[in-house]
């Protein structure tokens, strides 16, 4: 996935550029296309958020164990 960040823009204080691009996820826009997602601790492209989602019905998002679960199910693992 790839994101566009604006170089200029300064990071909050406490926060890191890791942090930022974190947000860059969230935010769901990669120059891709499709919305991304952070869940579990994990980043996930357009594909995987989808499938995650189907697998978690609640409305939050997955734990790091649900979304492996979720891509393993997938993969027929």
């Amino acid at each position: 996935m790839t994101f566009d960040m604006d170089p200029a823009e300064p990071i909050p204080p406490g926060s890191s550029l890791h942090d930022m691009a974190m947000e860059a996820v969230r935010a769901g826009t990669p120059r891709e296309g499709g919305c991304s997602s952070v869940q579990g601790d994990m980043c996930l492209c357009d594909k995987c958020t989808s499938i995650v989602d189907r697998y978690v019905t609640e409305d939050r998002n997955a734990t790091a164990d649900e979304v492996n679960a979720a891509l393993n199910k997938k993969a027929g693992v």
